[in-house]
């Protein structure tokens, strides 16, 4: 049998667990989205915020762009 034309395969959703939240002592919801999201903001060096409704500069990305932190007593972490 021949094969058809190839087809876009799906982008999956990946979910992360609720992350542990500063000021409460629930965590915070599910995060759900496209692989292809979840790269982008890779990419960009961001993460989603433990509320799980914006965005924040991923850990990895600090510790990787030191030069990003500046000399006038303002704290990278």
């Amino acid at each position: 049998m021949a094969a058809g034309p190839a087809t876009a395969q799906e982008d999956p959703v990946i979910c992360r667990p609720g992350q542990a939240q500063t000021e409460l002592r629930l965590p915070g919801p599910k995060v759900c989205m496209p692989k292809s999201r979840w790269d982008d903001l890779k990419k960009q060096g961001l993460d989603m915020s433990a509320d799980g409704k914006g965005t924040v500069t991923s850990e990895k990305s600090r510790s990787l762009n030191r030069a990003a932190c500046n000399g006038s007593g303002d704290s990278c972490y």
